[in-house]
């Protein structure tokens, strides 16, 4: 087999609040597999109260490994995003400091593993990881958020605020 058609190897990053872009990335891995490559590990954010799911776990066949991430705290009605907790969850500085040392075994794991392509599921750390350590392995951002950086895309009304930051992590994240 020549350098052209050789199975590529796949690092995936997940971000691990809610449950999108775990199956995303479950989808991806059975289509990759299906034409011949692989999937050797798979990096997920842990969120604010959440584990990485047991069929997650089950179904992705590659080792999972789980970092700190940041997270969004929701208000008592699970719908609206409260901006000030989460501010201040992830502003600490036991939080910053653990966030720094997943950024660094984002890295570690990336150069250890030498995929031929990371792909990122809408997290934040590894595009962070990609500015302060700088690899020249390729990364593929997948996420239905970069819809909203398209020009065309219209905006429901509602809290301007919380577009801001979702827009905001939409940029950091790619």
């Amino acid at each position: 087999m020549n350098e052209a058609t050789r199975p590529l190897r796949f690092l995936f990053i997940v971000q691990g609040e809610g449950r999108g872009h775990l199956t995303q990335a479950l989808s991806l891995a059975d289509m990759l597999r299906r034409h011949g490559h692989e999937v050797v590990e798979v990096l997920i954010g842990k969120s604010h109260g959440r584990e990485v799911p047991p069929f997650f776990r089950a179904k992705i066949k590659a080792p999972v490994r789980a970092y700190e991430a940041p997270s969004l705290i929701y208000k008592k009605d699970h719908k609206r995003l409260d901006k000030l907790r989460t501010a201040f969850y992830n502003g600490n500085p036991r939080k910053l400091r653990q966030y720094g040392q997943s950024i660094e075994m984002i890295h570690r794991r990336i150069k250890k593993q030498q995929p031929d392509v990371v792909v990122n599921f809408y997290e934040m750390l590894p595009a962070l990881a990609q500015l302060r350590f700088r690899t020249d392995i390729p990364f593929v951002n997948i996420a239905h958020q970069y819809l909203l950086r398209h020009p065309d895309y219209r905006h429901g009304t509602g809290d301007a605020q919380s577009l801001l930051i979702l827009r905001l992590h939409t940029l950091l994240t790619g």
